[in-house]
């Protein structure tokens, strides 16, 4: 479970450094298929597959699949609440492994408010060392 929480914690880390930059840089192809383990160093995890990447002003990104992005990724003009959503998406697919984990509760109501577009990837960085510091001070 804990590597899960530092390949999201790795994927939030990359993205307030690429979306704070003057001209900032949104993957929008972000899913556990594009997110890697460092083969020398465990702890470390990487966002692959850049094919999709863009600056702004971005437009709409119509080969993607619209089961597995957000929805605004579809339309001109989205920004960082693309990349956000779909990190909410991926701490969405581990929610299974933490049911009765004393963090369950917490990533799940975390992953529901990255779907509504208010949250930049520090905002979430900064909640989930948050939930992971609370677990590890109990």
């Amino acid at each position: 479970m804990d590597e899960l929480l530092n390949a999201v914690t790795c994927v939030l880390e990359a993205l307030v450094v690429l979306h704070a930059d003057p001209d900032p840089l949104y993957h929008r192809d972000i899913r556990w298929a594009n997110v890697i383990q460092d083969a020398h160093v465990p702890t470390k995890w990487f966002l692959i597959d850049w094919d999709e990447a863009s600056s702004s002003p971005t437009l709409a990104a119509p080969d993607l699949d619209p089961a597995s992005h957000c929805p605004k990724v579809f339309e001109d003009g989205h920004a960082g609440e693309v990349d956000v959503w779909a990190v909410g998406m991926l701490l969405g697919d581990m929610l299974n492994l933490y049911v009765g984990h004393p963090i369950g509760a917490d990533l799940g109501l975390l992953s529901v408010r990255m779907k509504g577009y208010t949250l930049s990837a520090a905002d979430v960085l900064q909640e989930i060392r948050r939930i992971k510091s609370a677990v590890t001070n109990d």
